[in-house]
């Protein structure tokens, strides 16, 4: 879904991380290897971050979790995930069989398993990898899970 937000206007699938600091609002996207910013005081990018916030809640598309998820992945497995970001594929999802799969849209649960109508061919990945994703956690943006290794 698109949404304007301060004279921007975006799909809100795309959006990985908002983050306020004292030089502005930054805005990271799927695909994207540098911050969209919005320059202003620390102040208004916490009120911006806020509203953002906000209009993600109403959307069904952001939840205000105790703490931020740890993902520990090893080299394997992030070099799993970079070819897969490069190959098109932005989304990992497990099924609640164990198997996990990479899809190039946010898969939506069908029964017990993902799907995603947009990815004709999900790319399979080792199912003993990725312990942290679990079939109850949903999907998880590529570009998430890479942002910070």
């Amino acid at each position: 879904m698109y949404i304007l937000f301060n004279r921007l206007i975006f799909d809100t699938e795309d959006l990985i991380v908002a983050q306020a600091t004292d030089l502005g609002l930054h805005l990271h996207f799927a695909g994207d290897q540098n911050p969209v910013r919005i320059w202003c005081g620390e102040d208004e990018a916490d009120a911006m971050l806020q509203e953002l916030f906000a209009i993600l809640q109403g959307q069904g598309m952001a939840a205000a979790p105790e703490s931020r998820p740890e993902y520990d992945l090893d080299d394997d497995e992030l070099a799993a995930l970079d070819y897969a970001s490069d190959a098109g594929y932005h989304w990992i999802a497990r099924d609640k069989d164990g198997k996990i799969f990479c899809y190039q849209r946010q898969p939506e649960k069908v029964g017990s398993e993902y799907q995603d109508s947009h990815t004709p061919d999900p790319r399979r990945m080792d199912s003993s990898w990725f312990s942290e994703i679990t079939f109850e956690g949903g999907p998880i943006c590529i570009d998430y899970l890479l942002l910070d290794q």
